[in-house]
């Protein structure tokens, strides 16, 4: 089971945030959101962060490139979206 969660992480290594460039606390510090994002907006998993952030409720830092804020908004529409599909779907 062990083997299972780090690969399933394994993307986390490949991140920008994860190189050792960049201070990792800039991802949890409010003053430093917009340079945080700028980073993300270039990394290689940014879609997968994303990902992980909202499967995970990670409701600290910058993650995929958006700060908790975006990511509430993003997980709002995005539920707002799968009812009307479902509305749709039942009635046809």
């Amino acid at each position: 089971m062990v083997a299972i969660m780090v690969s399933g992480r394994e993307w986390m290594r490949r991140g920008l945030c994860a190189s050792g460039a960049y201070d990792p606390d800039m991802f949890f510090d409010a003053l430093r959101e917009e340079l945080a994002c700028r980073v993300c907006d270039k990394c290689p998993v940014r879609d997968r962060c994303l990902q992980h952030a909202v499967e995970e409720h990670e409701s600290y830092g910058v993650w995929g490139g958006k700060t908790p804020a975006e990511r509430v908004t993003l997980t709002r529409r995005w539920r707002m979206v799968q009812a009307g599909r479902a509305r749709r779907a039942h009635h046809g």
